[in-house]
């Protein structure tokens, strides 16, 4: 399952780099791929989140300094 996340977040990601797909559709594709390694990071420590659940994409991005070290900075960024 995480490594089906990391390669769905690795084709998102290359999506969102083309032009000629409108910037908000371009937005969408790169916080999908946000929200995909988030929730890989949390499986490989052994975690899931329930995605019925409403802000489970908030408890993502938040536990990524626990997941992944993010910094404070870049996780007030992403959310």
């Amino acid at each position: 399952m995480i490594q089906r996340l990391l390669e769905a977040a690795q084709s998102s990601l290359q999506d969102a780099k083309l032009n000629t797909l409108s910037n908000e559709s371009r937005f969408d594709l790169a916080y999908k791929a946000i929200m995909q390694l988030a929730n890989a990071a949390l499986q490989a420590k052994g975690y899931r989140v329930l995605t019925s659940k409403q802000g489970h994409q908030q408890l993502m991005i938040q536990a990524s300094p626990l997941t992944v070290g993010l910094d404070n900075t870049t996780v007030i960024l992403l959310d």
